[in-house]
């Protein structure tokens, strides 16, 4: 009797062993929408390693007087000296949304991305007095719209693929440190002239909130960029991560949904969670309903609820299921329209910069 009790314990183990696992498979399906715009995992956001480039050319002697091509700056005895480049020292700027071009120094970009290019041009920098003055090295103010993804150092390399110096972005400046060895080989009237390139990203918090454009001026032109008024839902940076754990006293599941905006914060989010395989085995808890209601952020009982860090709630409802990952499912106004188990859609008007907020959610497995 003892055995045949084990096996049927063994059977009925064996059976909520599939159903869960099942479900754990029915649970993985979650999207992020934005408005009337996509947002995959990223929130459509291209984030970009920073890819810096120098290039030098000098001439052994200069008609410039020293002070022309080298303005000395008074200088903090405390902190290492960097020399900042002023309008003498600078060429060009030229602004670029495509890795493989140039970009122009002059005129107005429509991005249909957040990547940014920078080519900057330098000259008349006296390289004796950079070693002697300055350490050899010089910095460039980056514009305010300019985000660099990355502060990592690169090497610069000469014809001969021998290092002479290093570029990397520190606190808002590029700066290019070259090898005292490489200067004091120019000799004593050498000018220093070249290009470097750095890549990032825009910084959407510097953009106008009504049309989402900037305007910025070089000593060679201006260069204006239009990212249009619904920038935040276009470029933001939204991440959704689920994880769930099982009720071992009862036949529900306990899953998070977790939403963390980027470092320009985001606005009209949607996230849409929906069962895949297996749907049929599990039904939403907590009487969600078919409107629109705002969300608590308490426990009480089966009801999904919000942790956050505002008192401006997000809401919640129940709805079909969207036809594809690149639509929001609208509310329904009949809840015996709703094809079982339905979806849910989970609305937030606003994440503050790197706000970052849950929503748990109670759905309860069906008998098989």
């Amino acid at each position: 009797m003892k055995v045949v009790q084990y096996f049927k314990h063994a059977r009925n183990l064996n059976a909520y062993k599939k159903k869960y696992k099942r479900l754990t498979h029915a649970l993985l399906c979650v999207f992020v929408l934005c408005a009337a715009f996509v947002l995959t995992t990223y929130a459509g956001a291209e984030t970009h390693n920073l890819e810096n480039y120098t290039y030098v050319s000098y001439s052994q002697s200069s008609d410039l007087d020293d002070e022309e091509t080298l303005q000395l700056l008074t200088i903090d005895e405390s902190t290492h000296p960097v020399y900042v480049l002023q309008k003498n020292n600078i060429a060009s700027v030229k602004v670029s949304t495509d890795k493989n071009s140039d970009g122009i120094e002059n005129g107005t970009i429509t991005p249909d991305t957040k990547y940014l290019k920078l080519k900057v041009e330098f000259k008349n920098i006296h390289a004796a007095i950079l070693n002697s003055q300055y350490g050899g090295s010089f910095a460039y103010d980056l514009p305010e719209f300019f985000r660099s993804t990355s502060t990592a150092e690169r090497p610069i390399i000469d014809d001969n693929n021998k290092v002479i110096g290093k570029i990397h972005v520190e606190n808002g400046q590029a700066i290019v440190t070259y090898t005292k060895e490489f200067l004091e080989s120019l000799g004593e009237h050498a000018t220093l002239s070249g290009n470097f390139f750095l890549e990032g990203e825009v910084d959407l918090s510097t953009l106008d909130k009504e049309n989402g454009s900037i305007q910025a001026t070089f000593p060679n032109g201006s260069i204006k960029l239009e990212y249009g008024p619904h920038y935040l839902e276009k470029y933001s940076e939204v991440k959704v991560e689920k994880s769930y754990t099982k009720d071992p006293k009862s036949d529900y599941i306990k899953y998070t949904l977790t939403v963390s905006a980027g470092p320009d914060g985001s606005q009209n989010i949607y996230v849409v969670d929906k069962f895949t395989t297996y749907k049929n085995l599990v039904t939403y808890a907590g009487d969600i309903s078919h409107t629109p209601t705002e969300l608590g952020t308490t426990e009480d009982g089966q009801k999904p609820y919000e942790t956050r860090n505002t008192d401006i709630a997000g809401q919640i409802y129940l709805t079909n299921q969207p036809n594809s990952d690149k639509e929001i499912p609208e509310s329904v106004t009949d809840s015996t329209k709703i094809n079982k188990p339905g979806s849910i859609v989970w609305s937030i008007d606003k994440l503050a910069p790197n706000e970052t907020r849950t929503l748990t959610v109670k759905p309860q497995t069906l008998p098989i």
